[in-house]
């Protein structure tokens, strides 16, 4: 069914694509303890105690946390050790990695950066690192594919403006990039923008990319779940759970995040 429903974006993931917003539940156990993160994490703690998000590298070895006054990325070396970088870009709204490696943020200020390049007159509430770039999506619904070093590649347009906290999240291969929002999603080919789904399979209140392929597991009301290829559209039942981690898939390094303590913990997949 065509989608037909309200931009109003659900907040239920939390995520800024493997840029993880600090808007996930905290998790008990402890983000220095993780026996993915444990190192990256103690750096990034050490380095911003107050943080307001961060993002990982698809393979797993560097670590950007921002607040709202600095950027600081975290690498591990090879002694399994991380040291901390300090980024002079100002006050960070959110950050992602694309698949190459390459850190891109949006300032407070307006923005959106890669090292030095960028793109000064963008105001993206949400950034997911892909395979050719990030994807940036703009308050008024605008959707931007930008490449390194000044490329706007491809612009799309949300049928209306967003609201709260918008969820970009992408598949393993960096290809295709997905906005949930209230009761349905938005897919989009991550090197032209073109549209690949705008459906309401059912009523979504959470997505999330398998580790293969381009299908979405789909938390659905009032309490059941599907699988959702969304290249062919076929669509079967899920096992359904009393509860799923609210995570993402990080791309590249197929892995779930959550947010503890504002740094990534391992989830299991949902």
């Amino acid at each position: 069914m065509t989608l037909l429903i309200t931009l109003a974006v659900a907040g239920s993931l939390g995520a800024v694509l493997y840029g993880v917003s600090s808007s996930l539940p905290f998790l008990a156990s402890s983000a220095t303890s993780d026996y993915s993160f444990a190192a990256l994490n103690s750096c990034a703690q050490r380095a911003v105690p107050q943080r307001t998000g961060f993002a990982i590298s698809p393979d797993g070895r560097q670590l950007a946390v921002f607040s709202g006054a600095q950027l600081t990325r975290c690498t591990l070396g090879d002694d399994g050790g991380a040291e901390p970088e300090a980024l002079d870009v100002g006050a960070v709204t959110t950050a992602a990695f694309d698949l190459d490696g390459g850190l891109w943020h949006a300032q407070a200020q307006g923005g959106v950066w890669r090292g030095d390049a960028g793109f000064p007159d963008l105001q993206p509430v949400a950034l997911a690192g892909t395979a050719h770039g990030v994807v940036a999506l703009e308050p008024n619904g605008r959707v931007l594919a930008l490449a390194p070093p000044r490329d706007i590649v491809a612009v799309a347009e949300l049928p209306k403006p967003v609201d709260g906290v918008p969820q970009l999240i992408v598949s393993s291969d960096g290809e295709r990039v997905a906005l949930p929002v209230s009761g349905g999603v938005f897919v989009w080919d991550t090197a032209t923008l073109k549209a690949v789904r705008a459906e309401a399979p059912c009523t979504v209140e959470a997505a999330w990319w398998r580790k293969s392929g381009h299908r979405l597991l789909l938390q659905c009301a009032p309490d059941f779940a599907l699988e959702w290829d969304t290249e062919t559209g076929a669509q079967t039942a899920a096992p359904q759970r009393k509860s799923r981690s609210r995570s993402v898939l990080v791309p590249g390094l197929d892995v779930y995040v959550s947010s503890c303590e504002q740094l990534p913990c391992t989830a299991a997949p949902p």
